[in-house]
């Protein structure tokens, strides 16, 4: 199945210069960012590259940034080109296909699993961003939530905001399904659980900014989007299947 190691290997063979490995302790506190930053006006970077940093300070997890930097990376990922590549996404989109549920053994995700103090997020390379940034935030996860009314599973991505080693706090938009799920629990007194998928194929982001009709269906624009089903495992400790292939997946 197509993950994100997959569309890198795919990235290197079409131009190597579209990933930078950056070997060097990097500070996760604005240097990262900095780094991008900087890239975006600098000749010698002219195809903006995605970075992989491979030692961020104070984790042991490699950090990727900037992969959806540039419409030529979003193009590859749906085999496609900047001039073809609307087009080839509509098409894609428009033709989802249903997840497929595997079992742990053949879930690269469950090979390690924290739970209770060890499942600590600031083990994670996590980044503050700019100067007026009110802390660490995720920025790139796809939030699978299900709703309660229909039992769907439903997809989109929110910045989250690191709180502390348990806690993650995330914002919807007034007008996401997200929100709408969220509304609903309250309404209900219920808790909501929440899975957020981090580090698959570009694929998965791209559906996350998708608005299929009705609630859900997300995931199965994922895999339209990959042409084959994204595979799916149950999460731990909730009642939400995740991606099987995510390089990391934090349930609460």
């Amino acid at each position: 199945p197509k993950d994100l190691r997959i569309y890198l290997q795919k990235l290197i063979e079409h131009d190597p210069k579209q990933l930078m490995v950056v070997d060097k302790e990097i500070d996760p506190v604005f240097e990262a960012t900095a780094i991008v930053d900087q890239m975006r006006t600098d000749g010698r970077y002219s195809n903006y590259p995605a970075v992989l940093f491979r030692k961020i300070k104070g984790s042991s997890i490699p950090l990727l940034i900037n992969l959806q930097g540039t419409y030529e990376r979003l193009a590859l990922a749906i085999d496609s080109n900047l001039q073809g590549m609307v087009e080839e996404f509509g098409r894609r989109e428009n033709a989802p296909i249903p997840t497929k549920r595997v079992d742990r053994s053949q879930a690269p995700v469950k090979e390690v699993v924290w739970k209770g103090a060890d499942a600590d997020v600031t083990r994670l390379p996590i980044l503050r961003h700019q100067e007026l940034d009110s802390g660490k935030y995720i920025t790139s996860a796809v939030f699978i939530l299900r709703d309660p009314k229909t039992g769907v599973q439903n997809a989109g991505i929110y910045r989250s905001m690191l709180h502390g080693p348990h806690e993650v706090g995330f914002m919807t938009g007034a007008f996401q399904g997200g929100n709408y799920i969220l509304v609903e629990h309250r309404e209900r007194k219920q808790p909501m659980q929440v899975a957020m998928a981090i580090g698959h194929h570009p694929c998965l982001l791209l559906a996350g900014t998708t608005n299929p009709p009705g609630m859900g269906g997300e995931l199965e624009v994922a895999g339209g989007l990959l042409q084959q089903p994204l595979e799916v495992v149950p999460g731990e400790t909730v009642d939400l299947d995740v991606p099987a292939h995510a390089e990391i997946v934090i349930v609460g």
